[in-house]
């Protein structure tokens, strides 16, 4: 929850709800995991390891996906709310 709060945020230039992801991170996760649990073959966790955005490593995720991705979903969702 805590990383879709700060994911949210940092898309939506909320400074509010990035701060109140902070207290939700678990600190006692070390090891970083891979967020999407399909695909997970070699040459799936190499492009996690290589495209994961810093958001996604300092709430322990691998993702094969860059920020902007999400960037220009949370964008176009946002406009066809308003």
């Amino acid at each position: 929850m805590g990383f879709y709060l700060e994911l949210t945020g940092q898309l939506g230039g909320d400074r509010r709800l990035v701060r109140r992801a902070r207290g939700l991170r678990d600190r006692r996760r070390t090891a970083l995991r891979p967020f999407f649990s399909a695909g997970q073959g070699s040459f799936a966790r190499a492009a996690a390891q290589e495209k994961s955005p810093a958001l996604a490593r300092r709430w322990g995720f691998l993702m094969n996906m860059e920020l902007e991705s999400f960037a220009t979903a949370f964008h176009k969702h946002v406009r066809v709310a308003a």
